[in-house]
């Protein structure tokens, strides 16, 4: 493994838990810009695809659904169609 695809892992690992103590501690997420530019490229391989406009999610909603912070809505999965069932992408 490359030292810079063991840093985006420790990114990507930080984030979703730093999403998890936003969520127990009932606050807004956190996350940083730079962390979240790090993370979409990541979820968006793991899909294979990128995600529908449509969903007019930005990167920390895209970030909390890809990590299975949050269900995804009925209209979400249906907007999604079949990549709906990929989600959570990471957990």
């Amino acid at each position: 493994m490359r030292l810079a695809d063991w840093v985006v892992t420790r990114v990507v690992s930080v984030a979703a838990h730093g999403l998890d103590v936003a969520l127990t501690l009932k606050r807004t997420p956190w996350t940083s810009p730079s962390a979240l530019h790090v993370t979409r490229p990541v979820f968006t391989a793991l899909l294979g695809t990128g995600i529908p406009a449509a969903l007019n999610w930005d990167d920390q909603a895209f970030l909390a659904a890809a990590t299975g912070r949050r269900a995804l809505t009925g209209d979400e999965r249906i907007l999604l169609g079949p990549q709906a069932e990929h989600f959570p992408l990471l957990s």
